[in-house]
């Protein structure tokens, strides 16, 4: 039953929308979920369903389809209602927080039952299979007692609350240290194989030695006592020397001399050793001191474990330290930029070359295999759908700006500047803009909504703008709702709208945030700014489809491998399982730098984070038959962490069992 520290063995489900292309559930109003319980035989009887998800804490460790204690209950059954029922709105969509909902029979009660959904959209239902359930593959358990009485009464430490610092008997309650036994990690398979013409050199003592361990003391000496693959020349010498890099000579797209400057400035802001390597704790402090250096890591100024950024800077660290000896070197710096942050071209889908070919040869009227300007202007006079691609106005006016808006388009087109658009000109442009977002002319440029996208959207535009005027009206609206039903899932309004249901007022708040300029018309550029701004996350339904709202049930798959260690700290009472005490469990890491007497906490909340806790913030103590916190951990000797169980008060007795549960081999020591 719900509340017992065994209801989180139940069943249960991941309810999520439905996206666009296989139903029509709507980006633009709330989807409300009803769940209904009944028994499927004579039992279970007593039946019960909630609709929970995990904490945010939960959700920054990765725990994804692993439910685990401290969760948020978003709706519940009533022990009155005659058949369970549970009410509850979808929040906004969030993969690594999904909505659980778990049925459940009382103690000892056996048998099948019933679960029935009903929603305002189109959502799916997903059973998540035994696999997660099965995630920890090491446990370690030891039984804890508060007590008046010798030995016990010297850890009654009470509790701490929230972000603010402790009192200091707060540091008596029993620590656990918990780390990963330490290992070398191999390099990382990026997929590179070596060219056949140029095969590879043996390694030499000097090529595996840091630059540190080898004693290098300059870039210069570090580029020389490097990876083989890389033997600098008198110019790369001279060039390093002058403070520039030379990109070394392995696999990957080249680089132009702005982008070589570019990183060597990077890695020099980070190499405040200057021994030509970067260590972990000189990231942090070069992302710390410089905004750029932080961007292009795609890393927050601040690294703290609670909110997640602690990992993704490890990952980050990880994937440049090729040969896991804790330093990334310049070659290694290199490659993983040319490998993994180096913007590369698309590929174009054959089906995006074949509309551009139609377009083209729309606009080519003379056939000459080129489009210059006055082709362009009657193109998009003569086809509505060609002057939306383009993000152009159908009609050039004088005033309007028009005139300037295809002349910057086409400029932008006309590479060479020979004024004609060529077939090679027209797709590099088209590939660049969808792909750089350096285009801003008109709204058809954006980058978030790519090609395809924008073709789809043109079709739903079509079907509303009746009057092919390239504007939408209200009454032009209304009708496309009706006839289409489409248009009416699209934008999330009711095929027949009214003023009795509020259907009508919904519409004039849609329309009103459609309508930028405010002149009762929705234009092209308005309608996909809009949809860019609000939902261009979500796929466009490509043809239209009378559906009705039903529920797709299927079984997960198990989880991949986690690639990062997950740790679970449980915290149960024992004996008869009556809870005695509110109880908590905070997990806790020191900061870089700080001291580590015996692997204690430092006791400086200054100086410690908090990674992880039970319950919610300011409510981490809570009389409950489980406590739980989760997080992740690192093999760095930095990523040890400290689990605190405790009481909220002083005087407060109570005997629990605490369960540290991770998905690899941990080594646990009693501290305190």
């Amino acid at each position: 039953a719900f509340g017992t520290a065994t209801w989180r063995q139940n069943p249960y489900y991941i309810v999520r929308k439905r996206p666009m292309g296989k139903g029509l559930a709507s980006p633009m109003r709330a989807t409300k979920v009803t769940v209904v319980v009944a028994e499927g035989g004579q039992y279970p009887a007593t039946l019960s369903v909630h609709a929970v998800r995990n904490n945010e804490h939960a959700a920054a460790a990765g725990c994804g389809s692993v439910l685990v204690p401290g969760f948020e209950v978003l709706g519940s059954s009533q022990l009155e209602d005659e058949i369970p029922t549970c009410a509850f709105q979808l929040p906004e969509p969030d993969p690594e927080r999904p909505v659980f909902v778990v049925p459940s029979a009382a103690h000892g009660e056996h048998g099948p039952f019933v679960l029935a959904f009903e929603a305002s959209d189109e959502i799916e239902v997903e059973e998540v299979s035994d696999a997660p359930r099965t995630l920890w593959q090491c446990e370690k358990t030891v039984d804890l007692q508060w007590k008046q009485e010798r030995p016990f009464f010297v850890q009654m430490g009470g509790g701490r609350t929230g972000q603010s610092a402790p009192r200091m008997s707060w540091y008596r309650n029993p620590q656990f240290h918990v780390k990963l036994p330490w290992r070398k990690q191999a390099p990382k398979d990026d997929g590179v194989k070596p060219s056949p013409d140029k095969p590879s050199q043996p390694s030499s003592p000097q090529a595996s030695a840091s630059p540190r361990a080898a004693g290098v003391a300059s870039p210069v000496a570090a580029a020389a006592a490097a990876s083989s693959s890389f033997v600098p020349s008198s110019e790369t010498a001279l060039a390093l020397c002058e403070g520039q890099r030379a990109a070394p000579q392995d696999s990957g797209p080249e680089l132009t001399e702005k982008e070589l400057a570019q990183l060597g400035r990077i890695f020099g802001s980070c190499d405040a050793k200057g021994d030509g390597s970067i260590d972990k704790r000189e990231l942090i402090k070069a992302v710390m001191r410089d905004a750029d250096t932080a961007k292009f890591f795609g890393l927050p100024r601040k690294i703290r474990q609670e909110d997640g950024s602690r990992d993704k800077m490890e990952e980050r660290f990880q994937a440049m330290d090729a040969d896991g000896d804790r330093e990334v070197s310049w070659e290694e710096f290199v490659t993983f930029y040319k490998l993994h942050i180096k913007p590369k071209p698309p590929e174009m889908d054959p089906e995006v070359l074949t509309q551009l070919g139609t377009i083209f040869g729309e606009c080519d009227c003379q056939g000459n295999g080129s489009i210059d300007k006055k082709e362009l202007i009657r193109a998009c006079l003569r086809n509505p759908d060609t002057a939306r691609f383009f993000g152009l106005p159908m009609q050039v006016k004088k005033g309007d700006g028009s005139r300037e808006l295809i002349e910057r388009k086409f400029q932008a087109m006309d590479k060479d500047g020979d004024r004609e658009v060529t077939w090679d000109e027209f797709v590099a442009f088209f590939q660049t803009s969808c792909f750089d977002n350096t285009q801003a002319d008109g709204a058809a440029a954006t980058s978030k909504v790519g090609l395809e996208q924008q073709a789809r959207l043109g079709r739903i535009f079509s079907m509303c703008d009746s009057g092919s005027d390239g504007v939408i009206t209200k009454r032009e609206l209304i009708k496309a709702c009706r006839k289409h039903s489409q248009v009416s899932r699209f934008f999330g309004l009711a095929p027949k709208i009214a003023v009795e249901d509020g259907s009508r007022d919904h519409m004039e708040d849609l329309f009103g945030k459609l309508d930028a300029d405010g002149d009762r018309n929705i234009s092209w550029d308005e309608f996909l700014m809009f949809y860019e701004a609000n939902c261009a996350e979500i796929p466009i339904p490509e043809e239209e489809e009378d559906m009705p709202i039903v529920v797709a049930k299927k079984t997960s798959a198990p989880p991949p491998a986690r690639e990062i260690p997950l740790l679970f700290a449980r915290l149960v009472p024992v004996a008869d399982g009556n809870v005695q005490a509110p109880a908590a469990v905070h997990i806790i890491r020191n900061r870089p730098g700080a001291a580590l007497p015996g692997e204690c906490i430092v006791q400086n909340p200054g100086h410690h984070d908090i990674v992880s806790h039970s319950g919610l913030p300011g409510k981490e103590y809570a009389m409950a038959s489980e406590a739980g916190a989760v997080c992740t951990l690192s093999p760095d000797p930095e990523g040890a962490v400290v689990v605190i169980p405790s009481l909220e008060t002083q005087t407060s007795e109570a005997r629990y069992t605490l369960h540290l549960l991770c998905t690899e081999e941990i080594i646990v020591k009693r501290i305190g």
